[in-house]
């Protein structure tokens, strides 16, 4: 039998797979162990390196006739070395060889100081001390007098035993090394030479002579050098230390802030805090000195913590796990069976009849595997419903809570966040107004991560409950009230207080790890309950930067205690008792003795027992967990370990949590995939990414999932006898994934490589689904009319194989291909029949679709009061089934629904509402049309600023996506747009655009769209013989297509054009044509257009009266719909028949009424030029200044 180590079911001999998991099963060839079974034999090291040579001995050695002349030149070179030797040896440097008359010594390796830059310029400056009194008191007469070269660089280095078992020795290889010798070569007589990293390390001790860069053999770039001249003047400096907690300095106004935040929670007033710093400025100090001041006096509030962590990240609702984990005082590592118990315990406290609808999904978000009959009546198949549900459990947890008393609830480290939480802190945001929750978040000031937007947002959203913390640096007076605290010394010397504080800049983590070191180092001594120095402080160096302190204090660690540190790196920064136990059994199989490790290391100061330092309420006391007290000892740590160390503890460690998957769920997919991939165990690390892709695909955490195919996809050629199902499955996946976010070329070749795959394994059902999945790429980025074939194909298939949900899916398809390409009449039918199979089926999604694209095809038939009634139906099946893929393509249609029908606020709240969908979910392929709404919605309602602004979004966003459709819409309006601010060239050059890309689409809709907005400019040029013709064209086209919107306006224009052109006989038979279709289809600003057509027609027929009567009606209804735009127009018409009325007071109130409404746009307007532009040159302004002129007449 074969044990799997992943599921543990006993599997037959010869099976490759486990029976009952998939996993491969493990063979005794599988990574080997040895390497790390035995002491650590190698390291990762930062050094410093000195290539020493001694010239002089070669002319000696020449010089050298007889047996006696070689023994004195060997006795004087083993003389010379031994007396460059001992200065290594003083500063407690490392030989390591002796090249004939040379040295290479390191200082970092085998063990590390913290400051070995320091200690190599100094044995450097003695070496040539030394040599200087040699050459005075030679044991022999010398010729001439030796001299010496010195090379010296710091750097990254495998440090360790090389050789075999008979002869090994510890050395350090790396470029470091080769740098080293490669400025000892170039280096003159008596000179040290110092590369730019050692120079940057030590430049504060010692004086430098900048010299002129020199190139060196390996080396492509010439190398930045500089010359060691002396070591600066040291002053000598005291001091003492007593006790090691840190204070809280320099913070009171932030404290007292968060104390007032405290006070109005308890009174019930809610409120939210960002605390924002670099790493170590004590945002994490300053909430814990809140935390220990106020709520561990009283117990009148619940203090809730949750934390990013660096390797979790990829973790779906990581932050808000902890919290719930804290709240049911439950560990972390508790099988889902003992989660689930604990929350049916607390529901009917809680929740009352309400258990049953919230505890299910508080379960689903912590990543419990639910029972069938439980899982059956949640919506795991739909991850933005069960997201939304999930979202709304976790709202009415807080408020259930809070009815007890009121919560605080701590976001740590949301530079960690992973990108599922913090919509969901964004959510807990909008109770705070109502209920008494206080919501504490703390970040570094990133504007990369998740959650800076979300920072940005609340800080306009909730002026009123919302409270921002900056952290900056310490001042002088602070850090050096700081140290004085935190040693308790009273006469500290203030040469060695400025040295702190320049070597910290005033950040509080720096000083604390300064400090810690000198004690570390035995410097200061705790005797008796109070601190001590043992030596002057001005004989220890403060290290400009950690990373000497760092990892002198891992070398000074006891072997077992070191190597447990180190295998706790592996783990992450944070990480599980029980992990660690379970993958260091190499060090100790006694648990007494790995927690006398822990806490040895927590004494050290390199650790501490989460949530720490007893200053946070315990999470359990069920599992310990801990974490590196820093990033930087955690990073130091993990660097240390050679490759092939991580690699076989990575392995261990995916072994020992590859069972966690089965109890727990996805959480830990991407954990031990992760662990897999580090570990290059290639077939179990893929098979975790596919199953965390999944996972994060189901529950539209697309960044994640696109990251995890595509590590996916990296490793899939590392793996042997892949399945080409696994390849298309990572392929279709990623297509998908990408289609969402936007990358639209990257998303058609992963589809066309998977159609390729699928084809090859002969699998017709994928090939259905990725045929349809290409077609709607095609059909909606630039190429529409190519994507017949690739929809009728998908058909075809999915009629062959009887696939009757893929044949659902391909009739929709196939019903928006024809929309797009204007036979409504074809698209009617798909959708219809499509809408038959699915209610036969049952199918509540592709229902929906298909009478989504039902009441598409009626609105544009102007069936508009009845498309829209259906379409708010079916956004409401939308947001109910959670498919918000399905709600944003409807959005679209509501949104030009309500435009066209003029209600242009609704129009904008459609608009508003998608894009917060698009923010969350990353799905950016209906921006475009949103922006243009926007736009159109702006332009009417005369903020042609706005209008401006979100035109050139929709162009941008269309381009970005290769959307052909969008970006012809919007570059023709756009046209139009500068056409009206007075700007003919800018806005022709626009609209030919926008033609030539509707032209590339081969979509007859949209090409029409654009032919008229190039006739429309013919017009508004005068040139009506141009624009009439493509006028008649496309009025034809679009009443054969049976677009009624398309219809009205080729109407409007065609009949503007002959009212300019004079054909005064053609026109009435038109107008009434156009007045019926905006009529019934209620688009009431192409009623006002109608309007004024007909008053034209009455001033042509010298009717005055009824043409005043005609404007005065149409003037109502603009401004019911609050067409600023239409209204100006009206109101310059008016002036018309008021003046040969002889009413010319109301002529003039009608043109400045029409001059303030043109001002009120113009302001809209940033750009000067344009608003000049707009009130000289533009079709408004000219229509004035002709309305004005008949009041001078």
């Amino acid at each position: 039998m074969v044990k799997c180590d992943i599921c543990h079911f006993n599997n037959p001999d010869g099976f490759a797979y486990c029976g009952r998991c998939g996993n491969g099963l493990s063979s005794a060839g599988d990574a080997s162990e040895s390497f790390i079974s035995s002491a650590i034999e190698g390291e990762r090291k930062q050094v410093t390196i000195i290539f020493a040579d001694i010239s002089g001995f070669t002319a000696l050695n020449d010089a050298a006739n007889t047996p006696d002349e070689v023994e004195k030149v060997l006795q004087i070179v083993n003389h010379c070395l031994h007396i460059l030797s001992e200065v290594v040896y003083e500063y407690d440097g490392y030989i390591d060889k002796y090249m004939g008359d040379a040295i290479m010594a390191v200082f970092g390796a085998p063990r590390s100081h913290e400051d070995d830059p320091e200690r190599a310029m100094r044995t450097a400056l003695a070496m040539r001390e030394r040599l200087d009194d040699f050459n005075r008191n030679p044991p022999f007469p010398l010729a001439q007098p030796l001299s010496i070269h010195l090379g010296i660089n710091t750097g990254t280095v495998i440090a360790g035993l090389i050789g075999t078992k008979r002869k090994r020795s510890y050395t350090v290889m790396g470029d470091a090394v080769n740098v080293a010798s490669r400025l000892e070569g170039v280096s003159e007589r008596g000179e040290a030479l110092v590369s730019q990293d050692t120079y940057h390390l030590t430049n504060r001790l010692f004086v430098f002579k900048e010299r002129e860069p020199v190139t060196v053999k390996g080396k492509r770039e010439a190398l930045v050098i500089y010359e060691l001249v002396g070591a600066r003047s040291q002053d000598a400096t005291q001091r003492g230390i007593a006790g090691m907690r840190s204070p809280l300095v320099g913070r009171d106004k932030q404290f007292t802030g968060l104390q007032r935040k405290i006070s109005k929670l308890q009174a019930g007033q809610g409120g939210i805090i960002t605390v924002i710093g670099e790493a170590g400025l004590g945002k994490s100090r300053l909430i814990a000195e809140l935390y220990q001041q106020t709520v561990q006096k009283e117990s009148n509030l619940h203090w809730l913590e949750g934390r990013g962590l660096s390797y979790r990240r990829s973790s779906s609702y990581r932050l808000f796990i902890g919290i719930l984990h804290q709240y049911l005082d439950i560990g972390a590592d508790e099988p889902g069976e003992v989660v689930w118990q604990k929350l049916q315990s607390i529901g009917p406290t809680l929740f009352n009849s309400r258990a049953n609808e919230v505890i299910p999904y508080l379960a689903a978000l912590m990543g419990v595997k639910l029972d069938e009959k439980t899982a059956r009546n949640m919506p795991l198949s739909d991850p933005m419903l069960l997201r939304q549900r999930m979202f709304l459990a976790v709202g009415e947890w807080v408020e259930s809570i809070v009815v007890e008393k009121p919560c605080v609830l701590v976001f740590e480290d949301l530079h960690w966040a992973d990108p599922h939480s913090v919509p969901l802190i964004e959510y807990l945001m909008t109770i705070t107004r109502s209920l008494p929750l206080l919501v504490i978040c703390l970040t570094r000031p990133d504007k990369e991560i998740d959650f800076w937007a979300v920072r940005e947002r609340t800080t306009k959203e909730y002026q009123d409950i919302y409270t921002e913390i900056w952290l900056d640096p310490l001042t002088q007076k602070q850090s050096r009230y700081l140290v004085d605290q935190l040693l308790q010394v009273e006469h500290l010397p203030d040469v060695l207080e400025r040295l702190i504080y320049t070597r910290s800049e005033g950040n509080p983590l720096f000083m604390e790890e300064v400090l810690r070191s000198l004690i570390e180092d035995g410097t200061l001594v705790k005797d008796d309950g109070s601190w001590t120095m043992s030596r002057p402080i001005t004989e220890i160096n403060i290290p400009e930067t950690l990373t000497g302190v760092l990892t002198s204090r891992i070398d000074r660690l006891d072997e077992p205690v070191k190597r447990t540190l180190q295998i706790a790196s592996v783990i992450g920064r944070t990480f599980h008792r029980s992990v660690l136990k379970g993958v260091a059994d190499e060090i100790t199989d006694d648990p007494s003795q790995l927690d006398k490790y822990l806490a040895t290391l927590m004494a050290a100061q390199l650790i501490k027992e989460l949530p720490g330092d007893g200053e946070k309420p315990a999470l359990s006391a069920v599992e310990r967990e801990y974490k590196f007290k820093h990033i930087l000892t955690y990073e130091t740590t993990y660097n240390l370990l050679l490759l092939q160390q991580r690699r076989v503890y990575h392995k261990r460690i995916a072994d020992y949590m590859a069972p966690w998957y089965y109890l727990k769920g996805e959480e830990y997919a991407n954990i031990v995939a992760r662990h897999y991939e580090q570990g290059e165990v290639w077939h179990r690390a893929l098979t975790y990414l596919i199953r965390a892709a999944e996972a994060s695909r189901i529950i539209f955490d697309n960044f994640n999932a696109a990251e995890f195919y595509t590590r996916a996809l990296n490793i899939s050629e590392l793996v042997e006898n892949l399945k080409p199902k696994t390849l298309v499955q990572i392929y279709q996946g990623r297509g998908r994934i990408l289609k969402r976010l936007g990358k639209i070329d990257q998303a058609r070749t992963d589809l066309e490589q998977a159609l390729e795959l699928a084809k090859q394994a002969q699998d017709l059902s994928t090939q259905m689904r990725v045929l349809g999945e290409l077609g709607q790429l095609r059909a909606g980025y630039e190429q529409v009319s190519q994507a017949a074939p690739y929809f009728e194909q998908a058909l075809e298939i999915a009629r062959q194989i009887e696939d009757t949900q893929g044949l659902v899916d391909a009739l929709n398809q196939l019903g928006e291909f024809k929309f797009n390409m204007g036979q409504l009449k074809e698209s009617s039918a798909c959708y219809n029949e499509a809408l038959e199979i699915a209610r036969k089926l049952n199918l509540t999604q592709y229902r929906a679709s298909s009478q989504d694209g039902l009441a598409a095809v009626i609105l544009h038939q102007g069936e508009m009061p009845a498309a829209v009634e259906r379409l708010e139906d079916i956004a409401r099946t939308w947001r109910d089934i959670g498919n918000y893929q399905g709600l944003m393509k409807t959005y679209v249609s509501l949104a030009a629904a309500y435009a066209w029908q003029a209600n242009y606020e609704k129009s904008d709240k459609i608009c508003a509402d998608a894009i917060t969908l698009q923010e969350r979910t990353g799905d950016l392929n209906w921006a475009p049309a949103f922006s243009y709404f926007l736009a159109c919605n702006a332009f009417a309602a005369g903020n042609w600023g706005s209008t401006g602004k979100n035109l050139d979004t929709a162009i941008k966003t269309s381009q970005q996506l290769g959307n052909g459709i969008w970006q012809s819409i919007a570059l023709t309006q756009n046209g139009y747009y500068h056409l009206m601010l007075g700007q003919p060239d800018l806005a022709l050059s626009q609209i030919q655009e926008g033609l030539r890309v509707a032209e590339k689409t081969g979509a007859p809709l949209w090409i029409s769209r654009a032919k008229r907005a190039l006739a429309l400019w013919h017009r508004f040029g005068d040139n009506y013989s141009l624009a009439q013709p493509i006028l008649e064209a496309e009025l034809k086209r679009a009443a054969k297509m049976g677009f009624v919107p398309d219809q009205v306006e080729a109407q409007r224009q065609l009949l503007k054009t002959w009212l300019n052109a004079g054909k005064w006989d053609a026109i009435p038979s038109l107008l009434r044509q156009m007045d019926d279709l905006a009529t019934s289809s209620n688009m009431k600003a192409d009623q006002v257009e109608s309007l004024l057509v007909s008053a034209r027609l009455a001033r042509h027929n010298q009717n005055y009266e009824q043409e005043l009567d005609l404007l005065l009606e149409a003037r109502n209804i603009a401004q019911q719909i609050k067409h600023k735009m239409l209204e100006i127009t009206i109101e310059t018409a008016i002036i018309a028949p008021q003046s040969r009325l002889k009413r010319l007071s109301r002529a003039k109130t009608s043109l400045k009424r029409a001059r303030h409404l043109l001002g009120e746009i113009a302001d809209t307007l940033e750009n000067t030029e344009l608003q000049k532009s707009l009130l000289s040159a533009s079709p408004l302004s000219k229509q004035l200044e002709q309305a004005k002129s008949l009041i001078s007449i």
